[in-house]
């Protein structure tokens, strides 16, 4: 069985950046411009890795093209290994999460999880800045049919 906090040191070791510090089980570290942070929980032997994607933006029409890539991305886990995109309505915010066990992992397999997450972070963010046009509305009912 392997401790997440543990663990976590070990990945930063092997990247050579200094050990997080853990408070009541959270840390996070800095890779490039993303701040990945970790929620360790030792009795169930899990990890949580969270980070800020993007924020979330004021038009209706962008705020739209982002919800539908969200729901995209999120579609049976397809583009997020697992993971879940969602909104932080409190900070206006989206955030990648995702929960896995640490028993018997080795810091490869964590180091390609980050690196995962890391990578779809910036594939989405690349995706929002394109602002994607709004996909048409339009629909086999007549216009006066429609709700």
């Amino acid at each position: 069985m392997s401790n997440p906090e543990s663990l976590v040191n070990s990945l930063a070791q092997k990247m050579g950046i200094d050990a997080p510090v853990f408070e009541n089980g959270l840390c996070a570290i800095q890779f490039d411009k993303h701040v990945l942070n970790f929620q360790a929980d030792a009795e169930l032997d899990e990890l949580r890795c969270f980070l800020r994607v993007a924020d979330v933006p004021a038009g209706t029409e962008a705020r739209m093209a982002l919800y539908r890539l969200l729901l995209k991305a999120n579609a049976l886990g397809r583009r997020t290994g697992g993971g879940q995109l969602g909104i932080d309505d409190q900070e206006a915010f989206v955030v990648f999460t995702r929960v896995f066990s640490v028993a018997n992992m080795a810091i490869e397999q964590l180091e390609s999880i980050v690196e995962a997450l890391l990578n779809l972070t910036e594939e989405i963010q690349r995706e929002l800045a394109e602002n994607p046009e709004p996909e048409s509305t339009s629909s086999s009912i007549p216009a006066g049919m429609r709700a």
